[in-house]
Parts: structure tokens; sequence; C-alpha cells
């Protein structure tokens, strides 16, 4: 953004210079960008307090499995209280990265070629050797969320494009939260 010489009372006019990103995508982003979707209706508060509390609730059913089966308890009761206790032990840790690798295995080309983004005040264009362009205006984002690893833009409840922010300068993170509030495009993600 620059400011204008040319002031309108003690408010200055402020313009966007059209800016041009440019990055490999690599898989950490892809997997970066499904977290902060799936944890998108919760603080990081609460993805601590859940990486904390699942070991310890996962290790409690195991242990409830191990009593019950000790007590002559029903084998079917005691072979749910394992499963469930074995699920959310290894919920985070293992089923879940398997998923999202799989989804980005399914999805990703054969050869990765760089992706070029061109941001203006009016909209983005996406630009892929061997895939085409893409144009989007500004009033087709219905939402953003700004995470530490990456920037998510919603163009519908579960589809959203993503800006990893390893290739973006303080400048334009600045910019392009500067344009998603002027475009009056929401801080959250839609539903």
């Amino acid at each position: 953004m620059r400011t204008s010489p040319h002031r309108l009372g003690s408010v200055a006019r402020i313009e966007f210079v059209r800016m041009e990103i440019t990055y490999l995508p690599e898989k950490q982003d892809f997997i970066d960008a499904q977290l902060a979707h799936a944890w998108r209706k919760y603080s990081p508060g609460a993805k601590k307090t859940q990486r904390i509390l699942e070991p310890v609730l996962g290790l409690g059913l195991l242990w409830l499995a191990y009593h019950l089966a000790s007590s002559g308890a029903n084998g079917a009761v005691v072979f749910v209280e394992a499963i469930l206790g074995l699920y959310v032990l290894l919920a985070s840790s293992v089923i879940s990265p398997f998923f999202i690798q799989r989804a980005y295995d399914r999805r990703r080309p054969v050869t990765l070629s760089s992706v070029t983004w061109t941001v203006d005040a009016e909209s983005l264009r996406c630009s892929k050797p061997g895939s085409g362009r893409s144009e989007l205006q500004w009033s087709v984002i219905r939402g953003f969320l700004d995470r530490p690893a990456t920037l998510l833009l919603y163009t519908a409840p579960g589809v959203f494009l993503y800006f990893p922010k390893r290739v973006l300068s303080e400048a334009q993170q600045g910019e392009l939260l500067g344009l998603l509030q002027g475009n009056d495009v929401p801080p959250t993600y839609p539903r």
C-alpha cells in the first residue's frame, strides 16, 4: 500500500499497488491449511487442551477396558472400550495425519510447478503452468482465517484458498489483510 501525497482533511488516501506472490507449493503448506480448516471453530488454547487430554483419556479408557476384562465383564463391552481407547489415543497423532497425507497424495500433481498469485484492489488471479488461470473478485471471498502458518480465504463453507505464510513478507501479509478488511470480508469462516 502507498499513501497518496494528497490528503483529504486529516485522513490520508490509501492506494493499493498490485502484488505478485510466486512460490512452489510444499506438502507442509497443504497440511497446515487442512489443520487450520479443521480447527476453524476453536481457539489455539482448545487445541493445546486437546493435545494434553487426549492421551490421558485414551489411556484411561484402555485401563478401564483392562479392568473390565479382568473382572469378567461382557467381552463386547471390553472390546468396545479398548477400541474407543485406542482411537482416542491415536486420533491426532496417527489417524488424522494418515488421512491428510492421503488427501495430499490424491490432489498432488505428478510434477509440482510454481503458483503465481496476482493480487490487486479488484481481484485475485492465479496462474499455474499447465493448468491455466483463474480470477476471483473480492466479493466471492466469504470469510478468512489468519493462522500462524497460513491464511485461508473461504469462497464457500468447505472451500478455501490458502496462502502459506512462509512465502509472505510482513508487508504482504498486512496488505492482504488490509484488502480483505477493505472489501468487508469477515474474519471468520462462512457457515
